[in-house]
């Protein structure tokens, strides 16, 4: 109840600002503190948490988020991407995050799944991260590439 009040006193005195940008470590931090606060509510309605899972599929899950984690981080401390080097990463990372999905997180998925019986939702959370990331370098390029 208390993140639901938080964001709404945030989000009442939020103005956008397109000539201040959030550093990139605060951003990777408050998305991260969100992940957390999500996870922590989504346990409590009945949704199968990490605790619950057998030990071996538990540490694996874990070493997924870790990857893709890192992986995050370097995609979201591309932006702005205000050299071409930067650009250069940007386009990189993103087409190293396409193969992370494809090659780890749909494999584990299934595996999960099929060969655990698990809730084929056990990797929203990771594949919403991924979504955001997919849909802002996508956003980027249409306004860069024209």
């Amino acid at each position: 109840m208390m993140l639901n009040k938080q964001l709404t006193v945030t989000a009442s005195i939020w103005t956008p600002s397109l000539n201040n940008s959030q550093e990139p470590d605060a951003a990777y931090r408050s998305l991260q503190h969100f992940s957390d606060m999500c996870r922590k509510g989504r346990s409590t309605i009945g949704v199968r948490t990490g605790d619950q899972l057998p030990g071996n599929l538990h540490k694996e899950l874990g070493q997924v988020y870790s990857s893709a984690g890192e992986l995050l981080r370097h995609f979201w401390s591309c932006f702005p991407p205000r050299t071409p080097q930067l650009q250069e990463k940007l386009h990189k990372m993103h087409e190293t995050l396409c193969r992370y999905h494809n090659a780890t997180i749909r494999p584990f998925q299934e595996m999960a799944v099929n060969d655990y019986n698990c809730n084929s939702s056990i990797l929203d959370h990771l594949i919403e991260m991924f979504h955001i990331a997919n849909t802002k370098f996508e956003n980027w390029k249409a306004r860069n590439c024209r």
